[in-house]
């Protein structure tokens, strides 16, 4: 597959809180020029571009005197509050120089998860861009309650600006997704740290090798890191998005990425996800986990197989019929789907036979359809 950005017409720029912001945290203005000034050039050749910025926390904290990240939600959701005002005032002036106008829009994991509202979302995005806007795109930090998606026991969607980015760009089925950050690139080791370490310029496929050196705690203002990041270019490379990672405090650092000059750039999987498989991978909530047996797990790994009850050993977490669940294979997540019956109902057919579950509830004995089923690779650690 050949990197062709002529051909490319819907771009989706993320910029980080670290590219955003100087030292102290407050909004640094010539770095969101730059920036700026690249996706207008871009609109100006004709191609839509949507914006996923972070940055409204670390500048309200700045706003209202704060050093350090504070701790309570409550003072997080105030300093976004505070400092979403002036990212999107700044933003707006910054475009309107080139004669473009920007569109705030706030998003929350419920907002991908409820069936409704990410078909509203979509729907305002494309109006945006058919109006030659911009939309600015951020999390709702002001109104986001990640915790008690926790102590639910249901993984959310996205973590971060950098997932939130990569669920737009798949989701929108944009060509390329640049990811901005502080470095140039995808380093062998942290740059900060290893004077010595490499640039990668080009990653066909991420591996456990190449995570294991991207994790590492995020910054003091931001939530995100290269770990992040790094799941975000996954996310995106699977539904066949190509994503270019690169130092956005880099004049013209936008068109030099669309001539491969910068950045580290990642290929797309040669086989993409379908639209129904990346709801099921990306944009629902895990709600629980089964465990199978081995016989299930290479009924579902090499033949393709539907999930039986008569595989099932165990059930974690309270889940209803129709939510996503993750199926377990040792302690590896190797699988993903939407599931026929609930937590209750699952405890009661586990490693019963066909004829077992028709007496007992008088349905199927397919825990999960093989087409609502997706492989994830090598398989994931549980947990």
């Amino acid at each position: 597959m050949e990197f062709d950005a002529s051909k490319f017409r819907l771009i989706v720029v993320k910029a980080g809180t670290n590219v955003l912001t100087d030292e102290n945290g407050v909004l640094d203005y010539h770095a969101m020029e730059r920036i700026t000034d690249g996706i207008s050039a871009l609109c100006k050749q004709g191609k839509s571009v949507v914006l996923v910025t972070s940055g409204a926390i670390a500048s309200g904290m700045a706003r209202l005197g704060m050093k350090d990240r504070p701790k309570e939600i409550s003072v997080q959701q105030a300093c976004a509050a505070v400092g979403q005002a002036a990212l999107m005032n700044a933003y707006d002036q910054l475009f309107s120089k080139h004669g473009i106008l920007t569109a705030q829009v706030l998003l929350t994991n419920d907002d991908f998860v409820i069936k409704e509202r990410y078909l509203d979302t979509m729907r305002t995005l494309q109006e945006l861009l058919r109006a030659k806007a911009v939309p600015v795109i951020n999390e709702n930090d002001v109104v986001s309650h990640r915790e008690l998606s926790k102590s639910e026991n249901r993984q959310a969607v996205f973590d971060d600006n950098d997932e939130l980015s990569a669920l737009v760009a798949s989701k929108m089925r944009a060509s390329l997704l640049i990811l901005l950050t502080d470095v140039d690139g995808l380093y062998d080791s942290n740059p900060k740290k290893n004077h010595g370490s490499s640039l990668i310029r080009r990653v066909d496929e991420i591996g456990p090798q190449m995570e294991l050196v991207a994790a590492g705690k995020p910054s003091a203002s931001g939530r995100g890191g290269m770990k992040t990041k790094l799941s975000a270019a996954k996310m995106a490379t699977a539904s066949g998005v190509w994503v270019a990672m690169a130092n956005g405090k880099k004049a013209g650092i936008i068109a030099s990425v669309l001539a491969q000059k910068e950045g580290t750039l990642f290929y797309p999987a040669k086989t993409s996800l379908s639209g129904k498989e990346q709801w099921i991978v990306f944009a629902s909530r895990i709600s629980g986990s089964i465990q199978v047996n081995a016989r299930a797990c290479e009924a579902i790994l090499e033949k393709g197989a539907s999930l039986l009850a008569v595989g099932v050993v165990s059930a974690s977490g309270k889940f209803e019929r129709g939510e996503v669940v993750d199926i377990i294979c040792g302690a590896k997540s190797v699988a993903r789907g939407k599931i026929n019956y609930s937590s209750a109902e699952l405890s009661s057919i586990a490693g019963k036979k066909s004829e077992e579950i028709r007496k007992l509830l008088g349905r199927s004995d397919e825990v999960i359809e093989r087409e609502y089923l997706v492989l994830l690779g090598k398989g994931e650690d549980d947990g």
